[in-house]
């Protein structure tokens, strides 16, 4: 597919690569930057409810049978289909999850986190419970024509595997837009589904739907069921849906589809932010510079000596937050989360006895399990960001006073610019190149490239995938309470009262474990922040000290350096101006 937003991206990061190099500036991630617009797939998750016929119609656009279309262990996790001549899997190890982790393990887990190796297979049966997707390599025209697509083969909403719902939870801030199949013989979007796309959306993210199995109604039948779901998802997402039909052999459709995507909108929607903030960041160490050849000897070593406390502070208040944070109750998130997780399963009370009464224990864990997830999802990125901002203001509230120096160096509201990226450190499409970047990192020597990359990716992705993953561990526990009570009857008024009666339990469960979550890891989000922080003053420090001994050593290049400078600062808003317009 031809991308001119990624051509215009890359052309962008070479301007900026090649004004660093001529004014003699850290390289920082920039080259990590156009790594991830040069190689950075974009994962677009086929996704509806079990037997939807995702795997069928995936298997007929490649022109070969390699997805399995019944339910076994090998569809338990998701298949990332990437095209290649030589044909091979792949299965992708995940890092461990923090709640899986002993007090221990953690300073060894705080190095390695984030980095995902993988492995070469040779029996898929292996794949199940070993990873969290397996990457499929197939020599099919279909997928070399859409790259840098790559399509999703992913479990079904409502499969009573764990390994699904994970999955699919998994994936939530990685794919860029989701094909979403709904079989026409069931015809309505089923409460599991319902809450899928409001995870989806949670995350700013678009979908696109298809009615499938279509030979299985007749036009009639079709027409009406097209309709109805139509005006039920546009309640779900906010905004006019529009369905369309798949017929079972028909999946020129869905290929029509995928080739239609707005390639370039997704794509600018993936990289600008990261791409101007590269320009940003260059531009603003390019003005430092020019203000320190124009200050004399005396400012300038007078600046570095207050970067050099300012850094000094941060670090210790670093540790005296750590320290605090350990033992901070979270009170306010813990009863956001758990009373998100109480409201939700009183809204469901009906359904949860409707279900327990057709389908049992296991259906009921499923339908619990669902709705959980979904509300912590609901819950989890607005508490993290109010944590993340809290501490954010508390440590620039120990160099408030630095701002008013560097104003005198161009780079006046570092305090506030820190104070806003601080919101966006849990931000999904940010996240999603961390991971990539990440993964890279342990596939290349080029370990020094990705440096300023790893500290935000392990605040951002450990708190969300722990909670879940403990409470679908213990939820058994919980039914058990519920299903030793109504053994001998199956009233649905009593099934009703013994649901109602663990509800409180589950809240304090929930909230518990969200304390206990934040506790262990709010060492890792404010090391993240103080990471950040560190790194923008010790680039103001670097950027001043280098001026200043360029001054001292040939004081008759000042003039010179100053225009280069500046016409690489002129050369960045030529940059600006492209992305912007």
């Amino acid at each position: 597919m031809e991308l001119k937003t990624k051509d215009l991206f890359l052309s962008t990061l070479d301007g900026v690569m090649s004004v660093k190099q001529d004014c003699g500036l850290e390289m920082g991630k920039t080259g990590a930057l156009k790594d991830a617009v040069q190689n950075m797939p974009l994962l677009v998750p086929v996704v509806g409810e079990f037997s939807a016929g995702k795997s069928s119609l995936l298997n007929r656009l490649m022109g070969k049978d390699l997805l399995a279309v019944a339910m076994n262990p090998e569809t338990a996790i998701p298949a990332e289909l990437y095209y290649s001549e030589t044909e091979y899997d792949e299965g992708v190890r995940a890092e461990q999850s923090r709640a899986e982790q002993s007090r221990a393990e953690q300073s060894r887990a705080e190095q390695s986190r984030a980095e995902q190796s993988t492995d070469r297979l040779t029996n898929l049966s292996d794949a199940a419970g070993k990873y969290v997707c397996v990457k499929r390599h197939v020599n099919s025209p279909f997928l070399r024509d859409i790259e840098p697509i790559v399509l999703v083969d992913m479990p079904g909403f409502d499969s009573p595997l764990d390994a699904h719902n994970k999955a699919i939870f998994n994936y939530l801030d990685r794919g860029i837009h989701y094909a979403v199949l709904i079989p026409a013989d069931a015809g309505t979007v089923t409460k599991s589904m319902v809450r899928q796309i409001e995870n989806i959306i949670s995350f700013n993210k678009t979908c696109t739907f298809f009615l499938s199995r279509t030979d299985l109604r007749s036009p009639e039948e079709l027409e009406q069921v097209k309709s109805e779901l139509e005006s039920e998802l546009s309640v779900i997402t906010g905004e006019p849906v529009t369905v369309q039909c798949l017929g079972r052999d028909d999946v020129s459709l869905f290929g029509n589809f995928v080739h239609s995507l707005n390639i370039d909108e997704l794509f600018g929607n993936q990289f600008k932010g990261s791409v101007l903030d590269e320009c940003y960041s260059t531009k603003s160490s390019l003005n430092t510079s020019i203000a320190a050849f124009k200050a004399d000897a005396e400012k300038n070593r007078q600046a570095v000596s207050e970067l050099e406390s300012a850094i000094r502070k941060i670090e210790d208040k670093k540790q005296k937050l750590i320290e605090r944070a350990r033992k901070d109750t979270f009170s306010d998130e813990a009863d956001t989360i758990a009373n998100e997780v109480g409201s939700a399963l009183n809204e469901e009370l009906d359904n949860l006895v409707s279900v327990t009464m057709s389908g049992g224990s296991q259906a009921l864990q499923e339908e619990m399990n669902s709705i959980i997830q979904t509300a912590v999802v609901s819950k989890t990125q607005d508490v993290m960001e109010k944590i993340s901002v809290r501490f954010g203001n508390e440590l620039t509230g120990e160099i408030e006073g630095l701002d008013s120096l560097l104003s005198e160096y161009s780079a006046g509201g570092v305090i506030g610019k820190f104070q806003q990226s601080a919101q966006t450190m849990f931000d999904s499409t940010k996240n999603a190149i961390d991971s990539y970047l990440n993964e890279r990192k342990s596939n290349t020597d080029a370990s020094a490239l990705y440096k300023t990359i790893t500290g935000v990716l392990a605040a951002s992705t450990s708190f969300l995938k722990p909670i879940v993953e403990v409470l679908i561990i213990l939820l058994p526990d919980i039914l058990n309470a519920i299903f030793s009570s109504i053994r001998e009857k199956r009233q649905e008024e009593r099934i009703r009262e013994c649901i109602t009666g663990q509800i409180p339990h589950i809240k304090r469960l929930v909230r518990s474990k969200v304390v206990e979550i934040l506790q262990q890891n709010s060492s890792e989000t404010i090391t993240a922040i103080c990471q950040k922080l560190d790194g923008e003053l010790q680039q103001k420090k670097q950027e001043i000290e280098k001026v200043q001994k360029v001054g001292e050593e040939n004081a008759a290049e000042t003039a010179a350096q100053i225009e280069k400078y500046s016409s690489g600062v002129r050369k960045i808003d030529d940059l600006l101006a492209k992305v912007m317009d």
